[in-house]
């Protein structure tokens, strides 16, 4: 399912990105090219609405479903003190260490 949240940035949005075109891929959906979210800090800003596998559909505007991961950490790094995300929840159970991910 999808769901809007707006989060309110402190030092940061207190989660790490991994996935995105030409990138080593996700540990939640393999094959799939999106942005997933792969930690949530648990006293950031997005503690209370987002978990590791969801996938960012939209930021701010800018659509996340075909995007190079450092296109994305630009995005939601370069953002406004309010961000609003559109988010996909998946289920998954697959995860992966071997990873390269960017806290945003």
């Amino acid at each position: 399912f999808q769901f809007q949240v707006s989060l309110r940035k402190s030092a940061g949005l207190g989660f790490s990105i991994a996935g995105g075109l030409s990138s080593s891929g996700n540990p939640f959906k393999p094959g799939d090219s999106g942005i997933f979210i792969t930690k949530v800090q648990s006293d950031g800003p997005a503690s209370q609405t987002l978990l590791p596998g969801d996938k960012l559909i939209e930021v701010d505007g800018v659509d996340f479903r075909r995007i190079e991961h450092g296109a994305a950490v630009a995005v939601l790094r370069s953002s406004g003190r309010n961000v609003d995300l559109l988010v996909q929840r998946i289920d998954s159970s697959e995860s992966s260490d071997e990873l390269i991910t960017h806290q945003v």
